[in-house]
């Protein structure tokens, strides 16, 4: 029986006692026939027998009976108002449905659309699945059925500019009338959520908050999220994993798919506000690709609010929106779909184009189909004679071995240096496409080195494994390699992580800074042996401010010790390189994360990680290990401009050059000279000037925007030499004078790598590039040189909770317990 409705007969039976009293015997009688008939149409049998010899005499104990009665229906509504959103709450309602002691109901409610500044309501109740039972909004009394536990997977209320839930279903007004007030995210992805997604849950008035995974809840609670959370994944995979488990067919009005290898393209909300123009550009480029071909076709299904975001938000591409929706819908190579249930197109599909930014990657990722990110601001391929600047050097760092100079290629290749010119010297012993040993030209760069140098056993190139799970070793001597397997505790098995962020080169050892698993490894010169200690990040784990954050940005050496900083901790570790012993030191606020870190006066100088969001000082730290104590600095003549994206550091590298400090740029608009004796602070000007942050072609135009020198920096006497991203050529520029010229290394390429078999070292989306472009995925797809990768699907199952396709069933579970505790 419905709560509500025992209530009602709880209501009338007390009024057919004042009716009793009153004297009308007859209608009294009539009354209670009709609560017992309630009865019977709503109870078990067992259950209806204890009130069927009820009569007008023991009006008093039927009312206690009612109140008793253990056979109440728990109340559940869920409140979708998009359908094609309806998957965030899907799998918990089936849940609910299958539940015996359940009473859910399907309420989508109504939204408006913002349309230049107007708001046009919509109701999307027609537009579910036929297997929905839906009840119409009109037809739900909330007021009178007071639901016990009610699910939305929308918490915006008022804020939302582009798509708003009318009034009456805002958080604050839901809260007068439902007990438990569950939010579902409609999105969900392998990152951690976004500042403005957690200050709408903060000004909401939700009870529980399901999370994707334990790190999210870090994450939220970092951000100031006070309600109850559980970590039990998101409904949405639930749909992608059973839709691959069982494929629908192909549905009829897709006939021009059958046959051909089908392309998902999927478009986000967020890559078309960052650049409407481009978007629309890059899709009528890439249509073209479909335009007269048989073996391929187009599967688009662009975010449900795509077009809507054009009329609200970017009214002057509306034309051109609508004539791309045009040619799609009037081809006979591409279908757009928007219906309710994007698990339809994921499963049909054979492989996966399309934005990087949308938690679509992450889902379709679980799929191991194969998969491209595309970058909306890079043309649809290179031009030819963007490709000249794009191949002129792929080296990113040199190392010193004895006198000789060698440097680290991105694809594999060892050269070795003759003034500027790169000599092609070995070839990395693995089928790997990008080095292993180097992180990904579009990743975070490392502060220090991957490579370090030893002397035994004749003279080596040791190199850092970021990505791989393997030590190699190059014998420069003899051209020899050998390999070593990492250490299994140095491998997180649940989600893709850093092995090692960098190799620091000390006179006994070769000292491994910890990826992700948090653990040191050491070289030791002398024996050759590797060993791996643990005991660090037991001490430093609970000082992150994001449980699974943990990359070791900045090092130095002082009087022999090691000092490493960390981008998600204030805290610096001060490491003995021949003991491994360690010791903590708080350098900042608790909010603090640091970059660059050298040393000056006995004082260790760092530069900000992360900036607070009402805060875009760009401020240096200066921290003094003997007494404890941290000043900042923050009134440098460098500035960075304030904004959402521009929450990181202005500054990476910090380097000491005679009494002075330079601080190099990511985002501000200059280097800074500051000398902590004389109190100068100021701009070093470069000569000529140098006009920062200017790309050579559009495929660097997605890089930090204000950015002309990037981590990676290496200091020879009074020359700093660093890579500019932009145009991947080095910048050479003399402290003493502030001359600098910009330079690209000539090399001898053993591959070209515009056609070079392509494999990847983990098992995650390839990002669209001049060597891979959407036409080459294609082909490749169709080759099957790019194909399923369960290791992919493994790995992205394992980054949140109960992706096994039961989060539903661990919601519900979750939510009765609930109610009964």
């Amino acid at each position: 029986m419905r709560r509500f409705v025992r209530d009602k007969l709880i209501e009338l039976t007390e009024t057919l006692k004042e009716v009793k009293a009153l004297g009308l015997i007859d209608d009294c009688k009539e009354g209670l026939g009709a609560v017992k008939a309630a009865l019977q149409n709503s109870l078990s049998i067992s259950h209806f027998a204890v009130y069927e010899n009820f009569d007008i005499e023991h009006l008093d104990e039927l009312s206690d009976k009612l109140k008793a009665e253990t056979e109440i229906e728990i109340e559940i509504v869920f409140m979708p108002y998009k359908a094609a959103m309806w998957d965030a709450l899907e799998s918990v309602y089936f849940a609910a449905k299958a539940d015996k002691r359940c009473h859910a109901e399907v309420v989508p409610v109504p939204y408006y659309e913002i349309e230049n500044g107007h708001k046009v309501l919509h109701y999307e109740g027609d537009n579910f699945p036929p297997d929905i039972p839906i009840t119409h909004f009109g037809q739900y009394n909330m007021e009178l059925i007071r639901p016990d536990i009610g699910y939305l997977h929308n918490v915006y209320d008022g804020n939302n500019r582009i798509t708003r839930v009318d009034d009456f279903f805002h958080t604050r007004n839901l809260k007068q009338f439902i007990k438990k007030l569950v939010y579902i995210p409609y999105y969900v992805s392998d990152a951690t959520p976004t500042e403005s997604f957690t200050n709408a849950i903060v000004a909401s008035k939700i009870d529980i908050l399901v999370s994707a995974s334990e790190e999210n809840v870090t994450s939220y609670r970092a951000h100031g999220v006070k309600c109850e959370i559980a970590a039990l994944g998101s409904p949405k995979i639930d749909k992608i994993i059973n839709r691959e488990k069982n494929k629908p067919a192909l549905p009829d009005d897709w006939a021009n798919l059958k046959g051909k290898k089908i392309f998902f393209l999927n478009t986000s909300i967020s890559g078309l506000l960052k650049s409407p123009a481009d978007v629309l550009k890059k899709l009528k480029e890439y249509f073209k690709i479909f335009e007269g071909r048989t073996d391929i076709a187009l599967l688009w299904r662009p975010h449900p609010l795509f077009f809507s975001t054009f009329e609200s938000m970017a009214p002057s591409f509306i034309k051109a929106a609508k004539e791309l929706k045009n040619t799609v819908e009037a081809s006979d190579w591409g279908i757009i779909d928007q219906t309710g249930d994007m698990g339809v197109a994921i499963a049909v599909s054979d492989a996966y184009i399309g934005d990087s930014l949308s938690s679509l990657v992450y889902l379709y990722a679980l799929t191991g189909k194969p998969m491209m990110r595309m970058n909306f601001k890079y043309p649809i391929s290179p031009a030819p004679e963007d490709l000249d600047s794009l191949l002129k050097s792929e080296i990113l760092e040199t190392i010193n071995v004895g006198n000789e100079t060698y440097a680290v290629s991105e694809y594999n290749a060892i050269y070795k240096m003759n003034g500027r010119k790169a000599e092609f010297f070995s070839k990395f012993p693995t089928d790997t496409f990008y080095n292993p040993c180097k992180p990904f030209r579009e990743s975070v760069h490392i502060p220090f080195p991957s490579a370090g140098a030893s002397e035994t056993a004749g003279k080596k190139l040791i190199f850092c494994p970021i990505y791989g799970y393997e030590f190699f070793e190059l014998d420069t001597e003899t051209k020899q390699w050998r390999t070593e397997t990492v250490s299994e505790i140095c491998r997180r098995k649940e989600t893709f992580t850093y092995t090692f962020c960098g190799v620091i080169d000390t006179p006994e050892a070769l000292i491994f800074a910890p990826g992700e698993s948090g653990v040191f490894a050491r070289y030791d010169k002398n024996t050759g042996k590797y060993s791996y200690h643990t005991e660090w990040f037991e001490a430093f784990k609970k000082h992150l401010k994001l449980k699974n954050v943990l990359k070791t940005r900045g090092c130095t050496i002082k009087d022999g010790k090691i000092w490493l900083t960390c981008s998600e901790s204030s805290y610096l570790t001060e490491l003995d390189p021949n003991t491994m012993e360690f010791t903590l030191h708080k350098a900042g606020p608790d909010g603090y994360g640091y970059y660059g870190i050298t040393h000056l006066g006995g004082s260790l100088w760092l530069t900000k990680f992360r900036l607070k969001p009402d805060n875009h000082e760009e401020g240096l730290v200066e921290y003094n290990p003997s007494t404890g104590k941290f000043t900042e600095y923050v009134d440098l003549p460098a500035k960075i401009p304030a904004g959402e994206k521009y929450r990181f550091s202005g500054f990476s590298h910090v380097i000491t050059y005679k009494d002075s400090l330079y601080m190099f740029p990511i985002q501000a608009d200059g280097i800074v000279k500051l000398n902590p004796k004389t109190g100068e602070n100021k701009r070093f000007e470069l000569t000529p000037p140098l006009k920062f942050f200017t790309a050579e072609n559009d495929y660097f135009k997605g890089r930090y925007e204000l950015q002309e020198f990037p981590f990676n920096l290496r200091i020879k006497g009074s020359e700093v030499i660093t890579v500019t991203p932009f145009n991947m050529g080095q910048i050479c520029i003399n402290l003493d004078t502030g001359e600098w010229e910009r330079f690209s290394y000539e090399t001898e390429r053993p591959f070209d790598i515009l056609t070079v078999k392509l494999t990847q070292p983990v098992p995650v989306p390839w990002t669209e590039s001049f060597y891979l472009t959407p036409e080459r995925f294609i082909n490749e797809v169709l080759s099957g040189e790019i194909a399923y990768n369960q290791a992919q699907a493994d790995l992205y199952r394992n980054i949140n909770a109960n992706s096994d396709g039961t989060c539903g069933e661990k919601v519900h579970e979750y939510l009765m317990e609930k109610f009964y505790e």
